[in-house]
């Protein structure tokens, strides 16, 4: 059977055929490359839809281990958890940009007489050629790598 489709694919009407499969499976490829969008917004801090499924799916096993036997699976549902996940995101999100604001305005290099001063920062991050956010994420990143 693949000896004939092959035999009989080698006619102009085959080729069209395949280029026209080719063209729709690169425009649908292209499709889901495109640019993430972000669904949610903490102070700057954009969270994609794959995290919030991550995140859906995290509170869904707390909720599995939490009713036993018996889980209800009503409750388990993607609309249901969803207003959940995205208050867990919400929460971590302005927990950890609070940790991160207290570390930086609680660096002794960043203090004259014991007071937080924005032109020191400023300078140091124009001396380090980064900006804030780059700081915050630099920051973000050694937070983590510590706790692992």
């Amino acid at each position: 059977m693949l000896r004939s489709i092959r035999n009989n694919s080698k006619g102009m009407g085959a080729k069209i055929i395949i280029a026209g499969i080719a063209i729709v499976f690169t425009l649908t490829g292209l499709s889901t490359c495109e640019s993430k969008q972000s669904f949610l917004e903490v102070n700057g801090e954009a969270f994609e839809q794959d995290q919030l499924l991550l995140e859906i799916q995290l509170v869904r096993n707390q909720m599995l281990s939490r009713m036993g036997d018996n889980p209800d699976f009503a409750q388990l549902t993607e609309e249901k958890l969803a207003p959940m996940a995205i208050d867990s995101l919400t929460r971590r999100s302005l927990i950890s940009q609070a940790m991160v604001e207290k570390l930086i305005t609680g660096t002794p290099n960043f203090q004259v007489d014991g007071r937080f001063s924005i032109d020191l920062l400023n300078g140091f991050l124009a001396n380090q050629r980064i900006t804030l956010p780059l700081l915050k994420a630099r920051i973000i990143n050694d937070l983590k790598e510590r706790q692992l």
